[in-house]
């Protein structure tokens, strides 16, 4: 009875929709374990891929790479081509949602050759898509319409109809962004029918072009409900892709229809989802939308802050993009040196197959190397690097640990940042650089790569190995290089397996191809991350008093320009406090200087304390202070709250045990009674603040009338 459980619950599985995308990953997880032994090899095959494409459309990219791993290794033991290139497929598809359309294309095109060879028309005709679909993207609509074309007449052969409906659509795609609007529409129409009768609830993607091709047309109720169906299909599937395409372009369409809180609303949900996912393609679209907004609705500080944030996305998506395209044709030159070398062996030599096997492999072997190394170096988020090196090298080697240690030089440290042990991360740590109880000091200081296979191995290169902080587990084979820059040795990559001669000489050759891009990775982390540290520091001691930490001259006046302006805008009235302190320059003759430092600190933190969260203070210069009233401040409001700050002034400051006496003189005005702008405001304030001075000080004075 229990024997035949599992395959009980593998049909029942089996009979999920694919729209069951969370069903279907949670039951697969469940099952896998159960199916142990060599009998079930094509069935956990079957789990793995079906969770890995479950997975994608969640947006989990990671996870789904690792499935459908699992997936592609169990399908190659099995012999199994077809489902191999299915695989295969999928990977290309992630590539694709991941902003990667170079590798994306490269995947296509190589499951396009093999399975024209393997007669597999499906597949060909599935990857041609593919490739029309990237054309389509990167703006190269000829090329694009020429291999959509192609799988057409492929798929008139297969008659498969979810095929044809990609078909379809892509080609309406094509047609959409070149303006052929009403070209355009027979092919999404059709695709459309097709795919809600055929595919279920992946049409989201139809629904969308659908919804956009209305919407230009301005057949705006049919463009809403086009869209609100597709988004309501995607969250209900927790398809987070289709969720950011549906909310842009219903985003844009509550704008073409003047409901413009309604499309910041789902441009800023864009936003979000595209942050946790990284597509910065419509994280900058919807951000631009945004920007227009804010600057409409009068709220400019957002609008700048939005604008920054698009700016450095823009750039950093340029970095990159150049970035590999410069890798791709780095490691394709290098791939074709490899072929014609290839091919004049096959000509010299008898041992044409075994050659032509190990030349084969090469390439494979510096196909990874080159995506995982363009993947590291996309990224400046060390942490995500680490991530993407630790999934990929368990892809080319068997990883129980791995250990990342940068080279200190000047204190003779290893400072070992990241320590992975069975996919857990650990608390980093520092070891000296002791020859005699580090294989990697060891690896440093000789200027050597290391490949061992049992542990005993060790006493060739250190009197002992000191275990890693927190480490559990004993490990037998390891693979030490070094991270080099411009010839300089940065730090060591260390690779561990628990069990003896896991590794050979083409593992430590593959770490060395790869350490390079691992280098650059961190390197250009580091660099970016001190970067962004310095530029925040510079901005900062652009607009903000050294002494006090208060806002600058600089910055209170443009703060008062803007409160001016909101306050034209919206009829409100303002207050402005010109604060000179009583008593200052006699602290300074009888204690020093550095008790006025204390002193000035003492009232900015005072004044930052006292006002309300919607004003402002500022230091104008030496014991001159600009505070801000907003909030449509009457007169008499803002006398109370000036004589609030007046009273805080006039506590006694202790000074090392030392009572200090200084309080303050108020000026106020107001607008728009007592000046227009902001010139004025403030000069009408600092003639206050004398009246206030000769009348005995510590008192608030204004400009226009007596209190």
């Amino acid at each position: 009875m229990e024997s035949r459980k599992p395959e009980q619950d593998l049909i029942r599985y089996k009979s999920l929709p694919d729209t069951n995308t969370e069903q279907i990953i949670e039951s697969g997880t469940a099952l896998l374990p159960r199916l142990t032994g060599n009998s079930y090899t094509a069935e956990r095959a079957y789990l793995h891929s079906r969770i890995g494409k479950a997975l994608i459309n969640i947006g989990e990219y990671e996870s789904a790479f690792r499935e459908l791993s699992q997936s592609r290794q169990l399908h190659e033991e099995l012999g199994n081509m077809e489902e191999v290139l299915r695989d295969q497929l999928a990977f290309g598809i992630i590539y694709g949602l991941s902003e990667q359309p170079e590798t994306a294309f490269e995947t296509f095109l190589t499951i396009r050759d093999k399975a024209r060879t393997l007669k597999l028309l499906e597949i060909e005709e599935a990857s041609i898509c593919n490739m029309g679909c990237i054309c389509n993207d990167m703006k190269r609509f000829e090329e694009g319409f020429g291999f959509l074309k192609t799988a057409q007449r492929l798929v008139e052969v297969t008659g498969n109809k979810s095929h044809k409906a990609a078909v379809l659509h892509e080609i309406g795609k094509i047609k959409l962004n070149q303006g052929q609007l009403e070209e355009a529409t027979p092919y999404l129409e059709e695709a459309c029918q097709i795919a809600s009768e055929e595919m279920g609830a992946f049409s989201y993607e139809m629904l969308i072009s659908m919804g956009e091709l209305y919407s230009r047309l301005s057949r705006f109720k049919e463009a809403f409900e086009q869209l609100n169906e597709a988004l309501d299909l995607c969250r209900q599937n927790n398809i987070s892709h289709g969720e950011i395409l549906a909310l842009y372009h219903l985003g844009n369409l509550f704008e073409k229809t003047g409901a413009s809180e309604k499309a910041a609303e789902c441009w800023e949900d864009c936003l979000k989802l595209t942050d946790s996912l990284l597509l910065r393609q419509y994280r900058i679209l919807s951000g631009d939308r945004l920007v227009g907004y804010y600057s409409q609705t009068g709220n400019y500080k957002q609008a700048l802050k939005m604008l920054e944030m698009i700016r450095k996305e823009e750039k950093d998506y340029r970095d990159e993009r150049l970035h590999h395209t410069i890798s791709i044709y780095d490691q394709s030159t290098r791939i074709e040196d490899l072929d014609q070398e290839m091919q004049a062996w096959r000509k010299r030599s008898g041992e044409l197959e075994r050659i032509k096997s190990d030349k084969e492999e090469s390439i494979r072997e510096l196909k990874t190397i080159r995506d995982i190394g363009q993947e590291l170096t996309a990224s400046l988020d060390p942490d995500q690097i680490i991530e993407v090196l630790n999934n990929r090298l368990t892809q080319l080697v068997v990883v129980n640990g791995m250990l990342i240690a940068f080279y200190l030089k000047d204190e003779q440290e290893l400072d070992i940042r990241y320590i992975i042990e069975n996919g857990k991360l650990l608390q980093p740590t520092r070891s000296p650089v002791d020859i005699n109880k580090s294989l990697s000091a060891w690896v440093i200081l000789k200027d050597k790569d290391i490949l061992l296979n049992t542990r005993k191995e060790s006493l060739k290169y250190t009197e002992q190995m000191a275990s890693v902080k927190g480490s559990l587990t004993v490990n037998e084979s390891f693979l030490i290089v070094r991270l080099k820059i411009e010839n300089r040795i940065i730090g060591v990559l260390s690779v561990q397996a628990t069990q003896k001669y896991a590794y050979k000489e083409r593992h430590l050759k593959v770490l060395q191809a790869l350490a390079g891009f691992i280098a650059i990775a961190l390197s250009n982390s580091n660099a970016h991350q001190s970067l962004v540290l310095a530029n925040e520091r510079i901005a900062y001691m652009a607009t903000h008093d050294p002494m006090t930490g208060l806002p600058n001259r600089i910055s209170i006046m443009d703060r008062l320009e803007q409160e001016l302006n909101r306050s034209r805008r919206y009829e409100k009235a303002l207050a402005v406090l010109f604060i000179d302190l009583d008593g200052f320059k006699q602290v300074n003759d009888t204690f020093g200087h550095q008790a006025g430092d204390y002193v000035l600190k003492e009232i900015a933190r005072r004044l930052s304390d006292g006002i309300r969260s919607t004003d402002a203070v500022g230091r104008l210069a030496g014991d001159e202070f600009l505070i801000i009233f907003t909030d449509d401040c009457t007169r008499d409001n803002g006398l109370q709250l000036a004589e609030t700050l007046r009273i805080l002034l006039s506590k006694v400051i202790i000074f090392e045990k030392a009572p200090l006496l200084v309080t303050g003189s108020v000026g106020m005005a107001f607008y728009p009674e007592d000046g227009n702008n902001s010139e004025e405001l403030v000069n009408a304030a600092d003639k206050a603040m004398y009246k206030a001075k000769e009348e005995g000080k510590n008192q608030i004075a204004t400009h226009s009338a007596p209190i």
